[in-house]
C-alpha cells in the first residue's frame, strides 16, 4: 500500500530548477544558522514540546488504560486507534482554522490542548465521572492536538524556509529540515526519559 501511494509522487512530481547558489555547511554552522532565525527557534521549541507530549501519550497509554481506566490489554490497544481516527477527522477542521487564523496560531492551540489534557490523564480515576468515560473524553479531545502536529509542522517549516530565502536569497531547506528532525528526535528521547522516571 505504501509503495502504491508513494509511486505517483516519485514518478510525477517535478521541482523547478532555481537559479540560487547552494551552500554546504558543517553541523555547527547549520545549527548556528538555524538558531539565528527567530522564527525557526519558536518553531523548534513548539515541535520539541509537541513531540514530547505525543510520545508521552503513547508511552502512557499501556499504564493509563489498565491501571487507571480499568481496561483490558486488548481494549487498551484500541486507544491509539481512537486518537488517530479523531485526528484524521479533525484534519479538515485544522485546515480551515489555519486558513482563517493562521498556521502558527492553530499550532499553538494544539499545544495548549496538550497542556490542558495531558496532566488530567493522571487523574482519570479521581474525577466525578467513571474513569473509562473521563479517559475516553480526554483521548478524543487530544485528537485535535495530534491533528495539528500531523498537519501543520511541515507547512510552518515551508513558510520559514520561504521567509529565509526572501531575506537571504538562499534556499536552505536542507538545513532547516535537518535541524527540525533533530528537534523531533530529541523530543522522543526526552519523552522516553521522562516516562522512565515517572513510571
Amino acid at each position: 500500500v505504501t509503495f502504491a501511494t508513494m509511486l505517483p509522487v516519485v514518478l510525477f512530481t517535478r521541482e523547478p530548477v532555481r537559479a540560487v547558489p547552494s551552500t554546504v555547511l558543517s553541523f555547527r554552522a547549520a545549527l548556528a544558522t538555524s538558531v539565528a532565525n527567530p522564527h525557526f527557534v519558536r518553531y523548534g521549541a513548539g515541535l520539541l514540546g509537541f513531540r514530547i507530549a505525543t510520545s508521552l501519550v503513547l508511552i502512557g497509554i499501556p499504564f493509563v488504560g489498565p491501571k487507571l481506566m480499568g481496561l483490558s490489554m486488548g481494549e487498551t490497544q484500541l486507544v491509539p486507534a481512537v486518537i488517530i481516527v479523531v485526528a484524521v477527522l479533525a484534519f479538515p477542521v485544522v485546515q480551515r482554522l489555519a486558513a482563517r487564523f493562521g498556521k502558527a496560531r492553530v499550532f499553538r492551540w494544539g499545544g495548549a490542548g496538550f497542556v490542558v489534557f495531558l496532566p488530567m490523564m493522571g487523574f482519570v480515576d479521581h474525577l466525578f465521572l467513571p474513569p473509562v468515560a473521563v479517559g475516553g473524553i480526554l483521548f478524543v479531545l487530544s485528537g485535535f492536538s495530534v491533528a495539528t502536529l500531523l498537519v501543520l509542522p511541515r507547512a510552518l517549516l515551508a513558510d520559514i524556509v520561504d521567509e529565509d530565502a526572501s531575506r537571504t536569497g538562499l534556499r536552505r531547506e536542507a538545513i532547516y529540515t535537518g535541524m527540525s528532525g533533530i528537534f523531533d528526535k530529541l523530543g522522543v528521547a526526552l519523552a522516553a526519559g521522562i516516562a522512565g522516571y515517572l513510571l
